[in-house]
């Protein structure tokens, strides 16, 4: 069995939902939306992980501990770096501490963000230089990892999509301020707008739902 610290999150979802489709057991965590009902209330900052499983779980101790909770918000991180490290690198490093102490492997979704991103398609043998805050908070866990666990996977994800319009994977914000932003000026203004005409990006991107077999064979 497997438990995802998490599961309400967009991966954190797809990960669960991929495992319950394939027959894995698996169970999961929520901090404010709950929905799935077996799932169990975890607070990432503050909840023990040895009480989730004294309460829940007693002598079937989970195989690994796949930590998907976390404020991947580049720009909330910025704003809140006390919030943000509380969630991102204490209370992350404190479940993977206690899961070490009880034998049970933990498993990182670490980010791409851990490079400054000028070269492009990093190895893992390159070393990090991370630019922004959220970056630097996930390297600082796969340093603790490295250093301290024996029993550990790090997975370095790219650019998340999700298979249906309103997830909120990349795309979100983008739909949420472009797009409608650009249809309601056209409706009540009735202007030609070329908002778009000089605006390029590009995603180095995995389809979330192809993505979680890697992660479970290496389990």
């Amino acid at each position: 069995m497997y438990l995802i610290i998490g599961a309400s999150g967009f991966i954190g979802s797809h990960l669960y939902s991929y495992c319950k489709r394939n027959g894995i057991h698996v169970a999961g965590t929520y901090y404010s939306h709950s929905f799935v009902k077996e799932w169990i209330r975890f607070d990432l900052c503050q909840d023990d992980f040895g009480s989730i499983c004294q309460n829940y779980f007693k002598e079937n101790l989970p195989k690994a501990v796949i930590v998907c909770g976390a404020n991947a918000n580049i720009d909330n991180c910025k704003r809140d770096e006390y919030g943000s490290r509380l969630l991102n690198v204490e209370g992350t490093r404190r479940i993977f501490e206690q899961a070490a102490e009880m034998g049970v492997k933990s498993v990182f979704l670490s980010s791409e963000a851990v490079f400054d991103g000028y070269r492009g398609m990093y190895r893992e043998e390159d070393v990090p230089n991370p630019l922004t805050l959220y970056g630097r908070q996930k390297l600082q866990i796969e340093e603790y990892m490295a250093g301290r666990l024996d029993e550990y996977l790090i997975f370095r994800l790219s650019r998340a999509v999700g298979s249906s319009f309103g997830e909120k994977d990349i795309f979100h914000e983008f739909y949420k301020f472009y797009f409608y932003k650009f249809y309601f000026y056209k409706l009540f203004f009735s202007k030609v707008s070329y908002f778009f005409q000089f605006t390029y990006f590009s995603s180095c991107y995995i389809i979330i739902n192809y993505m979680f077999s890697s992660v479970i064979t290496f389990l």
